[in-house]
């Protein structure tokens, strides 16, 4: 006893270091913290500011490209899907006007700002002629007034013009939107926001760079003082891990793996261990046992009707065969020799069930004297393989044991039988009826009634 009280006095001295040590480096790190706030909220700024500068200046881009992408599709094709996404993006999208509105939020110089508000200007320019070249190739493709003004930006058709023949509306404004005037136009944007894009992210890279050095002097000093810091925990760190860490982690283990605790260790250890092992051996015992009762009939050991159903509605998209068997006359058996005997010739169906069907296929009891048998991968063309194990179970029921005769009333339908019947228990359920209609003791397949 008073070794195990020793044992505590450490491990609770062990604590009482641990909360001062953690005071000590929360103060620490406070400190430290406080110190390199404002460099790190800097740095993190300016790297949002440099990539979505970058971002925005390239979505100006983009949206420029994209425009005279939709025009030049448009005319060249006269699909107004073009046009409209045209118009979707100049009204409702404006890539290029958010782009200018974000990159003035940056402090940054205005020689940026210039080269890129005339790429916006040479840009709307550029729209003019778009637009004009829209409204050309709409008027020679035939498009309906009402539908090409939604797209169009108010252009009109000059006098010369609209003495154009339709293939030469076309030609017109294809060549506005290919020729070399069209394209230097296109170059100058490009150049206005090449130059704009390097200038800005040159001046946000050197106040990154600046906001760096600064972090990395006060890193520096952090580095410093934290390694005093993890000197002074080393030692606390070691005992922890090796008076507590190292038991809990293989215990852990053990644990994840539901297997017995290893018996080693101290004395409490060994305690706690060996009542877990009891309750492991107990519940991995009791859950084996509320398993197998929750899926398996208790007399016969088949699979009980639960999973019968669960199996039917899981495979009934697959290709599989359903028997449904009847013991013939199973009340008389029950009324003349008792229902022990009955039992009997229960447990005998069931085994000779299981003995005759494959381990990939479901042997169920699912009512007092009804057995089903789901066979998985089992076609219209198969059926002779089917009919063999039913005869082999009539064979095997034959064989004298001392219990009452026993024959089996049997049905049998495939999940890709058709018939007005809207599942396969109900065709297999139809095939054993007419069986039973028939005198009993034989089988029959619903694709042959």
């Amino acid at each position: 006893m008073r070794t195990g009280f020793l044992r505590n006095v450490k491990l609770l001295h062990l604590y009482y270091v641990s909360v001062a040590i953690m005071i000590v480096i929360g103060v620490i790190v406070m400190v430290g913290a406080y110190r390199s706030e404002h460099s790190i909220e800097e740095m993190q700024k300016l790297t949002e500011e440099y990539t979505s500068g970058q971002n925005a200046i390239n979505e100006l881009m983009d949206a420029s490209d994209y425009l005279t992408e939709k025009s030049r599709a448009f005319v060249v094709s006269g699909d107004t899907e073009h046009a409209h996404l045209y118009q979707e993006e100049v009204e409702m999208n404006r890539r290029r006007d958010r782009a200018i509105t974000a990159i003035r939020d940056f402090n940054v110089n205005s020689s940026a700002y210039e080269k890129l508000e005339k790429a916006l200007d040479e840009s709307n320019e550029l729209m003019k002629t778009e637009y004009y070249a829209m409204l050309l190739s709409a008027v020679g493709h035939g498009i309906d007034e009402d539908i090409y003004e939604s797209f169009t930006g108010g252009a009109r058709l000059s006098v010369k013009d609209k003495a154009l023949s339709d293939s030469e509306k076309i030609s017109k404004a294809t060549h506005l939107l290919f020729d070399d005037n069209y394209e230097n136009k296109k170059n100058s944007i490009k150049n206005n926001v090449g130059s704009a894009l390097e200038e800005l992210l040159g001046e946000l890279k050197d106040r990154q760079i600046a906001s760096y050095t600064a972090a990395t002097r006060l890193s520096r000093r952090d580095h410093i003082m934290f390694l005093l810091v993890l000197l002074a925990t080393f030692a606390l760190a070691a005992a922890t891990a090796f008076m507590v860490i190292f038991p809990m982690k293989r215990s852990t283990e053990y644990i994840m793996r539901n297997e017995p605790l290893d018996l080693t260790g101290s004395a409490e250890y060994i305690y706690l261990a060996e009542a877990y092992n009891r309750m492991l051996a107990q519940t991995m015992k009791n859950h084996e046992k509320l398993s197998y009762e929750a899926t398996h009939d208790q007399l016969t050991g088949l699979l009980n009707r639960k999973i019968f159903e669960d199996k039917r509605d899981e495979l009934q998209d697959q290709d599989i065969a359903m028997i449904i068997l009847d013991i013939d006359h199973f009340k008389e058996v029950n009324d003349t020799y008792g229902h022990e005997t009955g039992d009997e010739v229960l447990k005998k169906v069931g085994a000779i069930l299981a003995a005759s069907f494959r381990l990939e296929d479901y042997v169920c009891r699912i009512g007092g004297d009804e057995f089903a048998v789901i066979m998985r991968k089992m076609t219209p063309e198969l059926q002779n393989v089917v009919r063999d194990k039913i005869n082999r179970v009539q064979e095997k029921l034959l064989t004298r044991d001392g219990l009452p005769k026993t024959t089996l009333s049997i049905g049998v339908a495939f999940s890709s039988d058709e018939g007005p019947e809207d599942n396969i228990f109900k065709k297999a359920d139809k095939a054993l009826y007419s069986i039973k209609a028939a005198g009993r003791d034989g089988y029959a397949f619903y694709n042959e009634m």
